[in-house]
Order: structure tokens, then sequence, then C-alpha cells
């Protein structure tokens, strides 16, 4: 069974609590006009069942899937309200990727081709990092925003079964 199989049924075994929790939310009801606010991602993030931390400061919710630290930035505010949020896991990838050659480029470039939801990229410090942008405004309601989330937690999974499938390329 190749990686992509084996990060599937992976995806699809831990998917199912997280579905589960978003299946009880209302269907239909919508995201206040203009966005949400920086308390309404926390509290939205834990009636999915995520511990979190607000982070005012940097405009951020903070929280953990496993080991994932998975930070959810609010962006496009005015005042207090904002219409797209960010999902972004800065991956603590062993031994980051080889600083001294392309492969960074063919990795995160063949993630990128295959996956569209989902963004990845290398940071600064060689460590690969998965984006997700989620648009809030106007006229999204919380089964697409749950769905959304659902994308970004598969998202992770698969991505690190890519990365460890692909560390020797």
């Amino acid at each position: 069974m190749g990686w992509f199989s084996k990060a599937r049924l992976a995806v699809a075994a831990g998917a199912g609590a997280l579905a589960l929790a978003a299946s009880g939310q209302a269907a239909a009801d919508p995201l206040p006009a203009g966005g949400m606010t920086l308390q309404e991602v926390d509290a939205w993030l834990q009636s999915n069942g995520f511990s979190t931390t607000d982070d005012a400061e940097h405009h951020e919710v903070l929280t953990k899937l496993g080991t994932a630290k998975i930070a959810v930035f609010l962006t496009d505010c005015d005042s207090q309200r904002c219409q797209s949020l960010q999902f972004f896991d800065g991956l603590s990838y062993p031994n980051g990727v080889r600083p001294d050659d392309g492969s960074a480029a063919v990795l995160v470039n063949g993630w990128n081709r295959h996956f569209r939801w989902t963004k990845a990229w290398v940071n600064e410090l060689r460590y690969p990092v998965l984006e997700m942008d989620v648009s809030l405004s106007p006229g999204v309601d919380k089964d697409a925003l749950n769905h959304s989330l659902i994308t970004y937690v598969q998202s992770i999974t698969l991505f690190n079964y890519y990365l460890n499938a692909n560390k020797g390329s």
C-alpha cells in the first residue's frame, strides 16, 4: 500500500470525530455580516472540540491537533470583524529540508500541484508550512466553515504522510 492510500485511511479515521462534532451545528446557520470576531472564532473552534488560546494582539487563535500547533489568523478586519481567516501550521520537520539544493521547491511544488485546497511553502528556518485561506463574508454559513476546517485537518495528515514518503527525494 502506497503512502497516499495509507494517508487516506488515517485521514478517514481521524476526521470522523471532527465531522461528528461539526454535524451537531445547525445547517444553513449564516455567519454574522462582515465576518467573525476573535471571540467568535475561538468559540467556533471550541465547539468543534479544540482547546484554544487567544492572542488578541496578533489577531490569532492558537490550537493543537495532535502534535501540530495550528494558528488561525484573522485577516481583512474592519474594527473587530474579520472577513477571512487563514489556517497556518509550521511543521517541525526532522532536520528541516536540505538548504543546499532545490529539494524544498520540488517538495512543496509537488504538494501544490496535486492538492488544491491548501498551499505549502518553506519558511526561513527551512521548515515546511501548510496554509489555507478561508473567506468568511459575504454569505458564508457555519456548515461551509466547518467543511473548511475538516479539509484543513485532513490536509495536515496527508501533508505529513507526503513529507515522510518523499523525504529522500
